[in-house]
């Protein structure tokens, strides 16, 4: 829309910075005012501007100000996103069609919260409104699970049980249904609860060996957590792993227990959230560690 318009100014104004930009750039002064937000020149008066600003320091402090607030208000990732959303909401005319888009549109918006969890909560409660918008058109075992997940990355376990649960209803044969309604019965202490959806979705993935409560179970149970997790990845942020992460970490903790031979797993998962020490203790236990993971952990340790 205004091709002489590009990102560089919209950072450094959000970096509470006097922008000085050339006056002819298409769309600068629809977006902004000049002399209050921003400084324009022109090859007359770019000398006379930079040295006039520069010796008014409370003149451009105002506008640096002023242009970093009407960024905040305006112009950040998620209000172009939500304008995006709403574009793409009223560009679909089939409410069948429009269901699926917003289903899209909310796991995108799912996906946009894990990976920068720590900068916008807002986006989680986006993606969850879509995601039910979508289900008021058409019930779907994506939508249900989906704010199933959404809801259990808010701490709402019993009613993310509810939509997993429903999703079980609805749609039988979506057997990752009964893994996400096991971890939020675990979350809420309902432990033969979780044990028999658990079992249910490990016979239908793979043959543990082994009945709930055995190592077999927790190993499997963390690969199977470890792998369904691979559509959330974390980012930049370590600290904003997914869920799935944590409880594979627990279950492989829990096969540790009962087989030593787990810990080498436990101690890899702690290597990948930046926990050398821990690690080292992980492998400590295991007994017999490739020597190149000792190497890293202990060239990585703290102590």
């Amino acid at each position: 829309m205004f091709p002489s318009v590009n990102l560089r100014l919209f950072e450094a104004m959000a970096c509470r910075t006097a922008v000085l930009t050339e006056a002819n750039g298409e769309g600068v002064t629809d977006l902004f005012e000049d002399g209050k937000q921003v400084i324009t020149y022109s090859a007359e008066n770019l000398l006379e501007r930079v040295a006039w600003y520069l010796d008014h320091d409370e003149e451009r402090e105002a506008i640096s100000s002023a242009g970093s607030e009407r960024i905040s208000r305006c112009h950040t990732t998620t209000q172009r996103a939500k304008q995006l959303l709403e574009l793409l909401k009223n560009s679909v005319r089939t409410k069948k069609r429009k269901a699926a888009v917003m289903n899209s549109l909310g796991q995108t918006l799912l996906n946009y919260f894990l990976k920068w969890q720590d900068k916008d909560r807002q986006a989680l409660n986006d993606a969850f409104n879509l995601i039910n918008e979508s289900l008021s058109v058409e019930r779907t075992a994506d939508g249900l699970i989906t704010a199933g997940l959404i809801l259990t990355l808010t701490g709402q376990h019993e009613n993310a049980l509810k939509y997993f649960k429903s999703a079980k209803i609805q749609f039988p044969d979506e057997q990752i249904s009964y893994l996400y309604s096991g971890v939020s019965q675990y979350y809420l202490s309902d432990m033969p609860g979780a044990k028999l959806s658990l079992a249910k979705f490990l016979q239908s993935e793979k043959d543990t060996g082994g009945a709930p409560g055995t190592e077999a179970f927790y190993s499997t149970l963390g690969d199977l957590l470890r792998e369904n997790g691979n559509d959330f990845e974390p980012g930049l942020m370590k600290s904003s792993l997914p869920m799935h992460f944590w409880s594979a970490l627990e279950y492989y903790i829990k096969a540790a227990e009962i087989k030593p031979d787990n810990w080498e797993v436990v101690g890899d998962m702690l290597m990948e959230v930046n926990s050398p020490d821990q690690a080292l203790k992980a492998y400590d236990a295991a007994g017999v560690t490739p020597l190149e993971k000792l190497i890293r952990a202990r060239k990585a340790s703290y102590y």
